[in-house]
């Protein structure tokens, strides 16, 4: 049974953080660079309507759109200037067929309960519109050795700003399988930190696994060693032939 992370917790710890993608954390900084690239390079499927921003506090990511929404359960993260409302993913305020396009982007599957999140990202998305997120994997180098490899889903320790958390790990076909179950086509796979996951089980070593960050791009684009990343961003298309109850 899918253990629940209380919302709580999550809300307690954003509405304290005053910066959430720290330089000097190299490892989310990383993603927050590749976050802003991969949607920057296909910012035409955020254009020409209104977007839910679910979970990235007041960030944007340099979304030109804006006819944005942002959602999230920590409300002094919102920003204060923008359309913003404090509520949880599971549950959203919105009424069906809300939104031409959603991003989940950074920390969004990590608390939630992926069942429940891609039905009511479902019921409050347009028919064809996107769905952009990304979540971590259990089968990445990382975990390459331990018993998190390869599980469905996995309850995981980690650090986040040098301070201990507990996320959720996914494997890609599950969730695949879950996205296809609320009425998802995968339409692209793209994978991060393939290379720096690789360094990091090997050596264990901040220094060699940064300085891998810079190259890490490279291996991602290898088709045989990107299956193995740690984290994996998914563009999926609401279709019209399936209906979720």
């Amino acid at each position: 049974m899918f253990e629940r992370i209380p919302l709580r917790e999550v809300r307690n710890k954003y509405n304290h953080k005053l910066q959430i993608w720290n330089a000097a954390d190299y490892w989310h900084f990383h993603l927050h660079k590749n976050y802003r690239r991969i949607l920057k390079a296909r910012e035409e499927l955020l254009c020409g309507g209104r977007i839910l921003n679910l979970g990235s506090a007041s960030e944007n990511y340099n979304i030109s759109n804006l006819d944005m929404v942002y959602l999230d359960v920590a409300e002094k993260s919102l920003p204060r200037d923008q359309h913003a409302v404090c509520g949880d993913g599971h549950r959203m305020p919105f009424s069906s067929r809300s939104f031409r396009s959603i991003i989940a982007i950074g920390s969004v599957l990590n608390y939630c309960a992926p069942t429940e999140l891609f039905i009511e990202v479902s019921r409050v998305i347009e028919e064809k519109g996107y769905f952009l997120f990304d979540f971590e994997q259990s089968a990445a180098y990382e975990h390459y050795g331990t018993e998190i490899y390869g599980k469905s889903s996995y309850l995981f320790l980690t650090d986040f700003n040098d301070l201990d958390e507990t996320i959720w790990v996914f494997s890609l076909n599950h969730v695949k399988a879950l996205l296809n179950a609320a009425g998802f086509d995968i339409v692209d796979v793209i994978n991060i930190h393939t290379l720096s996951s690789l360094i990091w089980r090997l050596t264990e070593s901040n220094v060699a696994t940064s300085i891998s960050c810079g190259i890490d791009q490279i291996f991602c684009n290898i088709p045989v060693l990107r299956n193995r990343s740690s984290n994996v961003f998914i563009i999926a298309r609401r279709t019209t032939s399936k209906s979720v109850s």
